[in-house]
């Protein structure tokens, strides 16, 4: 029989809900880029800088680490849903997200986001390419955006092991 990975009854609701949860965190983390956030120092919205309005500041001190949290959050769960929602995928999909989170976050070091500008010949040489730069060189290295997305891997982790119906 087919597997189905969003399940059938009682697993299926929870399933419903952590899908959702995660969407729904992805969005909030949205809006905190797109309300309180520079677009240049935002990988995806960098090349959208132009036509960006008056930054609003909604979220205050809690929007510098809310999307590291939000994203963790959401890409971690929607990744162990996809890995099929079982508990043996609630880690690896948990930490897979984490690595790329790290990765993120460690580029925009000094001496990390040096390196990638002066060794890569892709930046600068597309849209893609250009995007990537305007992250590097606009955004900040924070390690609260680290302890924000291990929280936020933990808290997908966790949703998506209870999730699972003992058989």
């Amino acid at each position: 029989m087919w597997n189905n990975p969003i399940g059938v009854g009682q697993g299926n609701r929870r399933r419903a809900f952590a899908a959702t949860s995660g969407l729904i965190s992805l969005l909030l983390g949205v809006s905190v880029y797109l309300l309180d956030r520079d677009w240049q120092s935002v990988l995806v919205l960098a090349p959208f800088s132009a036509g960006q309005h008056a930054v609003v500041g909604w979220f205050g001190p809690l929007g510098f680490n809310l999307p590291s949290f939000f994203h963790a959050y959401g890409f971690a769960l929607l990744i162990i849903l996809a890995m099929g929602g079982r508990r043996i995928s609630a880690l690896p999909g948990a930490a897979g997200w984490f690595g790329i989170a790290i990765l993120l976050e460690a580029i925009q070091s000094e001496t990390a986001g040096s390196f990638v500008l002066t060794t890569h010949r892709f930046v600068s040489d597309s849209a893609f390419g250009r995007a990537v730069e305007a992250y590097i060189v606009n955004g900040s290295f924070d390690i609260g955006d680290i302890l924000a997305a291990a929280i936020g891997c933990i808290a997908a982790s966790t949703v998506a092991y209870k999730m699972e119906v003992p058989k």
